[in-house]
Order: structure tokens, then C-alpha cells, then sequence
């Protein structure tokens, strides 16, 4: 996708009779340490959301902050089915939660609208957590069929043998 941009930009560079760019610089990548800091403080977070969330009595509010939670939690099945970016997960889910907890202390009698991308968000972690359960029993299907193949392979085997009088497939003492 750079070397594109480079193409077009040298491109145009040439058209217009002007001198040719000096390339654009490569992104730095942060470092792996800042990465591995910045997980673990996201996950102490989420273990503080999810321990304090629990405290709360009125149930439909410990159901938003339980889907923002999940939101938080499952933020690659949410790359992977709607395309949202982390960022963008975690500012949705978070602010539709401080606005939760505020309406809530406030005395208000209904918590505030789910804004439509929180929805989505919940739409299709739900979606992707039912494809995973019918992927997880498919597999287990598979792992018990498997396992019933090879246990009458090894029955006829044995009958086989009984039959044969042959005993080499026995271990000998």
C-alpha cells in the first residue's frame, strides 16, 4: 500500500514538473514493552469493571456495564466481524457506561438511549459467540466420532486376533 502512494505521489510529481518527493517516512511501532504494559493495565481495568460492576442494584444498568465489559473484553471477535478498532470500541463502551452510571446516580427513572454502535457492538459479539459454541460442539462431534472409529478399529482388531489365535499384538511379559 506504501510502495502505491509513493507511485502515485512521484507520479503526479512528474506530471506537474515538479521535483520528486523524498519518501514518506515508515510509521515507528511502539515498543513491545509499552504494548505488554498498556494489555496488562487494560486487563487489571477490565478485572476492577468486572469486580465492581456486581455492586450495582438495579439490574438494567448491570446489564449495560456486563455488555460494555464484554465489549472491552472480546475486542478482536468484535475486529473480526464489524471491523471496529479497539479505540473505537472502548470509547463507545466506556462512555455509554459513564452516562449508564451518571443517569443512575442522578435518580433517573430510565437509563440513557444505547447509542447504535454499542448495539451493533453487543449484536455481534452475541453473533460471533454462537458461532463459536456451534464450532465448539461441531469439534467435540468430531473429537467423540474420532474417538468411536478408532475404539472399533481397535475392537475388531482384537476379535481379529482372538479368532487368528494370534496373541503378537499382546505385549509379552
Amino acid at each position: 500500500m506504501a510502495e502505491i502512494r509513493e507511485d502515485v505521489r512521484r507520479d503526479q510529481a512528474r506530471k506537474r514538473g515538479l521535483p520528486l518527493p523524498k519518501p514518506l517516512p515508515k510509521p515507528a511501532l511502539p515498543d513491545k514493552s509499552q504494548v505488554k504494559d498498556w494489555e496488562r493495565r487494560r486487563d487489571d481495568l477490565l478485572i476492577a469493571l468486572d469486580l465492581h460492576v456486581s455492586n450495582f442494584s438495579n439490574n438494567d444498568l448491570r446489564n449495560r456495564l456486563d455488555a460494555a465489559y464484554e465489549i472491552l473484553s472480546y475486542r478482536f471477535a468484535l475486529w473480526w466481524t464489524i471491523h471496529a478498532p479497539e479505540s473505537v470500541l472502548r470509547r463507545v463502551a466506556c462512555y455509554h457506561a459513564r452516562a449508564c452510571i451518571r443517569s443512575f446516580y442522578r435518580g433517573d427513572r430510565t437509563l440513557p438511549e444505547t447509542p447504535d454502535r454499542f448495539t451493533q457492538a453487543v449484536d455481534a459479539l452475541n453473533d460471533w459467540k454462537a458461532e463459536q459454541d456451534v464450532m465448539a460442539e461441531f469439534a467435540k462431534q468430531e473429537r467423540l466420532e474420532r474417538q468411536m472409529a478408532e475404539d472399533q478399529e481397535f475392537l475388531r482388531e482384537l476379535a481379529a486376533d482372538e479368532i487368528t489365535g494370534d496373541d503378537s499384538s499382546t505385549p509379552s511379559p
